[in-house]
């Protein structure tokens, strides 16, 4: 035989001792990973876009307290939804008790400071219960006497 069919009957021989199969990649998990920005089950879908997130707590919207809408698709809109106690629910609201409650409003009367002659809430100047305040003075909005 001559060296140039030798050398290319070798890696033919190698080849076919050895067999033919081509090494296989590791497989995939079968679950998703929700928050490592990668596509661990190979569906072609990352983290909250693969439907093996959309109920985990890292992909499920918050609510928002300020867009009359329900976020969070728990059925509460808002200041409604437990999660805004507390929250700011626009610029100038807060949630309190499941309702928007307006900042400076209320009170419990005083004098110079929430709720004070000068003051929100029950005062002769002030917003919520005094004569020229809103919420329940004379010339306020919301009545008075």
């Amino acid at each position: 035989m001559s060296s140039t069919l030798r050398a290319l009957l070798l890696p033919l021989a190698v080849l076919v001792a050895c067999g033919n199969s081509t090494p296989k990649e590791p497989a995939l998990p079968s679950t998703e990973t929700c928050d490592n920005g990668k596509d661990d089950n190979g569906d072609g879908k990352t983290d909250c876009s693969d439907p093996q997130c959309f109920t985990n707590l890292k992909c499920v919207p918050s609510e928002r307290c300020d867009n009359n809408r329900d976020d969070n698709n728990d059925g509460k809109v808002d200041c409604a939804d437990p999660s805004c106690e507390g929250l700011a629910c626009g610029l100038t609201c807060t949630c309190v008790d499941g309702r928007k409650m307006l900042a400076g409003m209320g009170g419990a009367g005083g004098t110079a400071g929430a709720g004070g002659a000068a003051g929100a809430g029950g005062g002769t100047a002030g917003a919520g219960g005094g004569s020229a305040g809103a919420g329940g003075g004379s010339a306020g909005v919301g009545g008075g006497s």
